[in-house]
């Protein structure tokens, strides 16, 4: 998914859900950013009260990696599982049939499983990524359960963060509904994401990523279920600029140019876009259709009725398709019918036109979702990324950075205490930790979330 999803769609689902305009705007701004927490933040951290180091941090616990110098030492790949392309293609188990919202037997009832091709190992076949998977469930579960802790007063703030991260220690922290909603949005981004980047997987893997040695994906501008190459738009290697169309490299041996869906460029993020594309995977090496509108109308559904569950408020889900959520937070927690507002799903399925020399369809992408009644809510001025991806020293300092970014990996950055990138290091360490834990307690997935250092 892209900006305009993980920021609209996010904020407008959680609106949706009950929260509030300044929690939903909290909510959208931390799922967006998980996409941006990357490595310019990959250096030696100071927590500071006023001019005391209350928490110094040598590894930041981060979100998202970019290429360059700085990611080059201490690398850890299993960001892009966990916060990207969580593993989901095993069944739930027979023993799950216990369920905790009544909203759980029909997300679990939705999991497909592919069928894979024998070339795959058995460690990579449960990698791909699945919407209503094990994972998914699990983390929103979880994702629910610690919102309710950290915003109930009755709990030691400290101790559940020692708890949730494994350490022991003073954090400095005093805004316990600021962590919360900072954490729920990067759960929600990495929930969403499970529709947007089903059948990939963050490791490096041509079996699985790999998507013919001529990038043979195509898009169609016109109608989706007419396979009519004059209509189909393509992807194509980009060597210098990014654009709508760009893709990695399919030609270079091994894996290397084949993590997460590099393999099709943008298309999986684009809301409007159906395309199709051989699938590594595939057991019989043919090419799969992906209607975007279908899966991104699901996730947006999804996430509403996850994140009216954090408010308690009941929800009764019967088929997505028919009832995409609509609620508010004056149900009394009576369960109701929801509906996906038709703008919503307008700005969804609305179609704009891929350029092949820029990125430019995400932001036209935007001022639809901004036209939208519940998109409309939310101030440009409120959102970190206000300047089409590209940040500022004074967007950075109102996040909390105090003296801007260090250039190396061993320089040192100082962060105010409680601020922003405070709760956004410290809400991304909660989350890695659970995988880690996930990923102990589920060893059929082949999955094991490297240790972070402290």
């Amino acid at each position: 998914m892209d900006t305009d999803f993980h920021f609209y769609g996010t904020g407008t689902a959680a609106l949706n859900a009950g929260f509030n305009l300044k929690q939903a705007n909290l909510i959208a701004n931390a799922a967006e950013y998980v996409d941006f927490f990357n490595s310019d933040f990959w250096s030696n951290w100071n927590i500071k009260d006023n001019t005391n180091i209350v928490q110094a941090i040598t590894y930041p616990q981060l979100t998202c990696q970019t290429i360059g110098a700085k990611m080059a030492v201490d690398y850890n790949s299993d960001l892009w599982n966990a916060f990207h392309f969580p593993p989901g293609n095993l069944s739930h188990s027979q023993a799950s049939n216990i369920n905790s919202y009544e909203w759980e037997q029909n997300f679990k009832s939705r999991l497909k499983i592919r069928s894979t091709a024998s070339s795959l190992s058995n460690a990579e076949v449960p990698k791909l990524c699945r919407p209503y998977s094990v994972f998914a469930l699990d983390m929103a579960k979880d994702s629910i359960n610690k919102f309710r802790e950290l915003n109930d007063g009755k709990n030691d703030l400290t101790t559940l963060i020692n708890t949730y991260t494994g350490n022991s220690g003073n954090y400095s922290v005093d805004d316990r509904e600021k962590l919360a909603l900072i954490l729920l949005g990067i759960r929600m981004h990495v929930f969403a994401d499970t529709w947007a980047h089903q059948d990939f997987t963050g490791e490096a893997s041509k079996n699985i990523n790999g998507a013919g040695t001529l990038n043979s994906v195509y898009a169609s501008e016109k109608d989706s279920n007419v396979l009519s190459l004059t209509d189909w738009t393509g992807t194509a290697w980009a060597l210098h600029s990014d654009t709508d169309c760009a893709a990695a490299p399919a030609f270079i041996p091994g894996s290397s140019a084949c993590r997460g869906h590099g393999q099709v460029g943008h298309f999986p993020d684009y809301s409007w876009l159906s395309y199709i594309y051989p699938a590594a995977w595939h057991p019989s090496n043919g090419y799969i259709l992906r209607n975007n509108p279908t899966e991104y109308n699901e996730a947006w559904s999804w996430l509403s009725t996850v994140m009216a569950s954090c408010l308690g408020i009941k929800t009764a889900s019967s088929k997505v398709s028919d009832n995409p959520l609509k609620t508010n937070s004056n149900t009394g927690g009576q369960s109701q019918k929801l509906t996906i507002p038709a703008d919503i799903n307008d700005a969804i399925c609305k179609k704009h036109t891929l350029d092949n020399t820029k990125l430019s369809a995400v932001f036209e992408s935007e001022k639809t979702w901004q036209s939208t009644e519940l998109g409309k809510k939310f101030k440009l001025n409120e959102r970190w990324n206000n300047n089409k991806c590209v940040f500022t020293e004074p967007m950075y300092k109102s996040l909390g950075l105090i003296d801007g970014l260090a250039q190396t990996r061993y320089g040192n950055i100082n962060v105010e205490a409680n601020s922003t990138l405070h709760y956004m290091q410290l809400a991304a360490d909660i989350h890695y930790k659970w995988c880690q834990k996930w990923a102990e307690e589920h060893p059929e997935f082949k999955w094991q979330p490297a240790a972070i250092k402290k």
